[in-house]
């Protein structure tokens, strides 16, 4: 154990616990707190903290999840069972990824917050301040108290009467602090609910997107004589595919939220994606008669950035333009150059936006009309979705309205790439070629207990020319995998008897069946799932409602592999 200050401390400093079996972290650690200039105590283990808890108390702990002979669960367990030591506050400090079962093991022993490494300074020190106030803060109570239980006994019963009313002040306290865990308690188990809501809203939405989709593009190969029925295809796919920008903005909050989300960036033509973008929006609100005008350089206009994700934040401004202006409105859309960064403007003649509510329309769930008249509004995160990935491409977004029934502006500028660094052409999406698909015909085991999923893809992949054996079950899908042997096997996770992971991991175990290509098709789509179906043996991991073109290319690069 170490003390890593002078031992002559003032009555208002208090201890930090450090807990670390690395030397080198603890001095980290130390450095980053020491302009806080409290009492920073070493321990290189649990078993060492524990020690120290015996005898002497602290404000706050720092505890090192991942240590050799008791971890930082086991640690932080042991701490909460003792009395003393029950209501000290514990922050993680880990280089774990936070997964739902990681941060609900934690947060079930009492911790307070995780932090991971590498530690940023200005976060650790802000954190750690706020427990050691509250421990300052505690500590005078207890000494007003001490001192006013002195008094009480030395004074006359008027005194007496005061100290009952002290006594009343201190109990209410109590009852403030014992509030402020519950409700911290309360905000810690929403958070785990939430995920827990989201993965599972992601299932069970995708499954039947995935049937609807499959059954569009039948519906496609097939070809179709009507032109009515040519127009109902084209709706369900557009609607389809609406349901999936949905559902995917409302994860991709989640995961933005939890820093998941990583950019995959390249040279972007910002004219050509604000035109795109513009041409399908203009599609999707064909009925209601919306008036468009477009304004793009003729010159490149570059930015290094997501093609994806540029025009997921596009789009989902031309959205909301389109959902609060009424039919017939009209919606203007330039992009062009303005120092040395990128700017697109949105402006439209819809409802506008209220002054008080300017500076909330990028909150999480924020909507300006809740009547029943613009139930088509979303779900309230597409704004919030909006600024926090152009932030992520290190621009801004900024609102602006002359009020109520005076339309709306948007305004997005992301850093323009210098014509030095330009030398990339923006990749463009290679067709998808069927002639080719249906020349590489494949042996395929497909296993999904949805009947819907398994008649449709079963139709996709025949008119493809492939080969088709299907199964409902866990134990059915080894037992066709293992015997008839085929090229490829695309298994659903969540199946009946056992799951796709149980079924990846019989099918890798028999020699006889190593050859065999395995696919996960999953409605779970968070990096997690993807690590567990490939560490389970998959070899790739497709999510649901995948396209055609998705499920082609896959095919084809292992007709390539193979």
């Amino acid at each position: 154990m170490q003390l890593s200050v002078d031992e002559r401390t003032t009555d208002d400093r208090v201890t930090i616990l450090l807990v670390d079996d690395r030397p080198e972290q603890l001095l980290v650690l130390e450095t980053m707190l020491a302009d806080l200039r409290q009492n920073l105590v070493r321990a290189n283990s649990g078993r060492e903290a524990l020690r120290f808890l015996l005898h002497d108390e602290c404000a706050l702990i720092l505890l090192d999840v991942n240590m050799p002979e008791l971890d930082g669960f086991e640690t932080a367990l042991l701490i909460r069972e003792r009395p003393s030591t029950r209501r000290t506050p514990i922050i993680f400090v880990t280089a774990h990824d936070e997964t739902e079962t990681h941060v609900s093991r934690g947060y079930s022993l009492g911790a307070v917050d995780y932090i991971h490494t590498p530690v940023l300074p200005e976060v650790l020190v802000a954190k750690v301040s706020v427990f050691v106030e509250l421990a300052r803060q505690t500590e005078r109570l207890r000494r007003q108290a001490d001192h006013l239980e002195s008094c009480v006994q030395e004074r006359t019963a008027e005194l007496q009467s005061l100290n009952t009313a002290l006594q009343a002040e201190i109990a209410e306290r109590t009852r403030a602090a014992e509030e402020r865990d519950r409700l911290l308690s309360e905000a810690q188990d929403g958070v785990r609910r939430r995920d827990e809501f989201l993965a599972m809203l992601s299932h069970e939405l995708r499954n039947p997107l995935a049937s609807i989709t499959s059954a569009a593009d039948v519906m496609r190969i097939r070809g179709v004589a009507a032109p009515e029925t040519e127009a109902a295809r084209d709706i369900i796919e557009r609607q389809a595919q609406h349901m999936a920008r949905l559902l995917n903005d409302l994860l991709d909050i989640s995961r933005i939220t939890r820093g998941t989300v990583s950019l995959q960036k390249q040279p972007v033509d910002v004219g050509r994606a604000v035109a795109e973008a513009v041409e399908a929006i203009r599609d999707q609100s064909a009925d209601t008669r919306h008036e468009f005008s477009l304004a793009v350089p003729e010159e490149p206009l570059l930015v290094h950035a997501d093609p994806t994700r540029l025009t997921q934040i596009i789009s989902n401004l031309l959205g909301n333009a389109v959902r609060y202006s009424d039919p017939g409105g009209r919606i203007a859309i330039t992009a062009d150059r303005e120092n040395g960064q990128a700017r697109i403007r949105i402006r439209d003649s819809g409802i506008g936006i209220a002054p008080e509510m300017i500076s909330r329309i990028f909150d999480p769930f924020v909507q300006l009309d809740r009547s029943h008249a613009r139930s088509n509004q979303g779900l309230g995160v597409g704004l919030t979705l909006v600024r926090r990935l152009v932030e992520l491409h290190g621009g801004r977004v900024a609102a602006h309205s002359a009020g109520v029934g005076q339309g709306s502006e948007f305004i997005v500028l992301v850093p323009e790439m210098p014509t030095e660094s330009a030398t990339e052409t923006p990749t463009q999406p290679i067709p998808c070629d069927r002639a080719a698909d249906r020349a590489a015909a494949r042996r395929i085991v497909l296993v999904d207990d949805n009947g819907n999923i398994r008649r449709m893809l079963s139709s996709l992949l025949g008119l493809n020319g492939h080969q088709v054996e299907v199964s409902t079950d866990g134990p059915g899908g080894v037992e066709t995998i293992r015997r008839l042997r085929p090229d490829v096997a695309l298994i659903d996770i969540g199946l009946p008897g056992f799951d796709g992971y149980e079924v990846a991991a019989q099918v890798r175990a028999d020699r006889e069946c190593r050859h065999v290509r395995l696919v996960a098709m999953t409605g779970y789509g968070q990096p997690e799932d993807r690590r567990r179906a490939l560490a389970a043996g998959f070899d790739d991991h497709l999510v649901k409602p995948f396209s055609a073109e998705a499920l082609n290319r896959l095919l084809a690069a292992e007709t390539t592999a193979t």
